[in-house]
């Protein structure tokens, strides 16, 4: 009697979560200061949290509004990095602001932040919008992925 062969069992995971894996590295990071002096939001993201302190003075002493204010789980987005989204969804983060209604400071080169300034009028907006930003579907997290690194 022949000795049945062994078939190997390939462990590649060809699902979403598979693919998305091999980007474990990239997270990134959301906090939402509120300025009532100046009557401005402003929405911070980074790759690292180290990179906060390098944030000026004046932003790291505004109100941080929490997670539960924002009504979001977590403030982190797993798989993607700030500049990712920054490459795919434009200067203002996918948020559905006019460009000219916003502020921008652009240190994610320098010194790991990229920071949006917003009049308070918008921050039902800017909610809505660090929501959907945080509770992106892995879909949407791969085309992101592919729009950003494959059109290099």
């Amino acid at each position: 009697m022949k000795a049945k062969a062994k078939i190997e069992k390939s462990n590649k995971d060809d699902s979403l979560f598979g693919l998305l894996s091999s980007y474990k590295q990239f997270n990134s990071y959301v906090r939402v200061f509120d300025d009532e002096e100046h009557d401005e939001i402003i929405l911070a993201i980074t790759s690292n949290p180290k990179f906060w302190k390098n944030m000026p003075e004046s932003y790291l002493s505004l109100k941080e509004l929490k997670r539960l204010e924002l009504g979001v789980d977590k403030l982190s987005i797993k798989y993607v990095e700030p500049s990712h989204i920054l490459k795919t969804l434009g200067p203002s983060l996918g948020l559905k602001i006019g460009t000219d209604k916003l502020t921008t400071d652009d240190s994610l080169k320098e010194k790991g932040y990229y920071c949006i300034k917003i009049s308070r009028k918008s921050m039902p907006k800017v909610i809505k919008g660090v929501k959907q930003l945080i509770n992106m579907s892995p879909q949407k997290k791969y085309e992101i992925l592919e729009k950003s690194l494959f059109s290099e």
